[in-house]
């Protein structure tokens, strides 16, 4: 999700999070929901101060062939 930068600090996302997460819980009667960000990304700030809390850390690495580029 990306806010223009005229909008940007005003709540409009982290509602838009709380609003969709809140009606996926309730309409799906789920027990946990799962939202993926990068820890240095703005994104992990917004779901940490709606309650969410960090269980797992999921990493990866890429190799790929620096002849073919």
């Amino acid at each position: 999700m990306v806010t223009h930068p005229d909008f940007r600090q005003q709540g409009i996302c982290k509602t838009l999070v709380y609003i969709v997460s809140t009606q996926v819980m309730q309409s799906h009667t789920l027990k946990c929901l799962v939202l993926e960000a990068d820890e240095e990304y703005v994104a992990a700030n917004i779901y940490k101060s709606l309650g969410y809390q960090e269980t797992e850390r999921a990493m990866s690495v890429c190799w790929y062939d620096k002849s073919k580029w």
